[in-house]
């Protein structure tokens, strides 16, 4: 039998795991619940399971979420959605990470996932609009990083006027907390995430970055660094002082405390996990805004990288995954991470 366990894909021993009977699969995410509810509960024969679904509204929300995964109980009507563990090279579309529509994610998942990177990526639009579908946002990405087995998440999120700056980045740290809990389920490793985001999505990345309070709040664990296509909003005072685009004031508003609030280089007390801040010549703020954060960043002893490219706002992130330098770029910063 452990012959055959050693043999099996992360995949393929986590679909093994969520049918046992006897809840061996729920040991990492039930482990504090199994103590404090059913340690007299010998397992076997669906005991421990049966006694955790006794205490479901008792459990951590990971418990909780595993055994959903499972599948309910003869008789039972599930709380949330079951979600079967997605199949290699398919695309799970419309993921629901929290109730509102707009709280959803597309996972593409490679041909091979095994202990599989995850790239999460925030896509751009001023605050207020675009999509995680939208073919500059996945194209060139999920067949890049499909071919190198590793997993893309493309993820949606609320915007203005329904909410602000850091209810976004809010929504997108409580994504990522989505996927690294069921990262197992789809062949993914929930330690070896990258964060990606581009023009917006990278000013809500590299927030969630700089404030570990919402990484905190939204239940992320720890990932691997972060990567930042083309912001010019790292130091949110700095550009609401000088002259800028209408939609800066539609997304911070008038308020000096809301502007440092939602700023990446104010909010940035600690060192962070390393960052890549890709820029574009052809906008001098954005070069800016990101050597002003590198600086912070080396200040307080983290490792950053900054990359001024000759390209646009928008082919910094519709080129990426194409043979380019850019593409070469994120590739030697994802391998300083131990992502080929």
């Amino acid at each position: 039998m452990r012959s055959v366990i050693a043999g099996l894909s992360v995949w393929g021993l986590s679909v093994l795991l969520y049918a046992a009977s006897d809840g061996t699969g729920l040991v990492q995410a039930c482990s504090a619940d199994y103590q404090n509810f059913c340690q007299g509960v010998k397992p076997g024969g669906g005991r421990v399971v049966a006694c955790l679904r006794k205490n479901l509204a008792e459990l951590t929300t990971n418990c909780r979420s595993m055994l959903h995964e499972m599948g309910p109980a003869e008789g039972d009507t599930p709380a949330i959605p079951v979600i079967a563990p997605v199949l290699p090279g398919s695309v799970l579309r419309d993921v629901s990470y929290g109730d509102d529509p707009a709280q959803q994610m597309d996972v593409y998942v490679p041909e091979h996932p095994d202990h599989a990177a995850i790239i999460f990526m925030a896509h751009g639009g001023g605050w207020e609009f675009g999509d995680k579908s939208a073919h500059n946002v996945v194209d060139q990405k999920t067949a890049y990083w499909g071919a190198h087995q590793a997993i893309f998440v493309s993820a949606n999120y609320r915007m203005l006027p329904q909410a602000g700056p850091l209810d976004e980045a809010a929504d997108l740290a409580r994504a990522v907390a989505y996927v690294q809990a069921h990262a197992l389920t789809w062949g993914g490793d929930p330690a070896r995430v990258v964060l990606m985001g581009h023009s917006a999505g990278a000013h809500l990345v590299s927030l969630i970055t700089a404030d570990g309070a919402i990484a905190h709040a939204a239940g992320m664990q720890p990932w691997l660094g972060t990567v930042a296509l083309d912001s010019a909003a790292m130091n949110v005072p700095a550009v609401m002082q000088t002259r800028h685009l209408p939609l800066y004031d539609r997304a911070f508003g008038a308020d000096p405390a809301g502007w440092a609030a939602a700023s990446p280089y104010q909010q940035l007390k600690a060192r962070p996990v390393p960052m890549l801040l890709i820029c574009s010549t052809e906008r001098a703020v954005s070069c800016d805004s990101a050597e002003q954060m590198a600086a912070k960043i080396a200040q307080l002893g983290g490792k950053v990288t900054v990359k001024p490219l000759a390209r646009t706002h928008m082919q910094i992130n519709a080129d990426v995954g194409e043979n380019n330098e850019e593409t070469a770029t994120i590739a030697t910063f994802l391998q300083t991470l131990g992502v080929s």
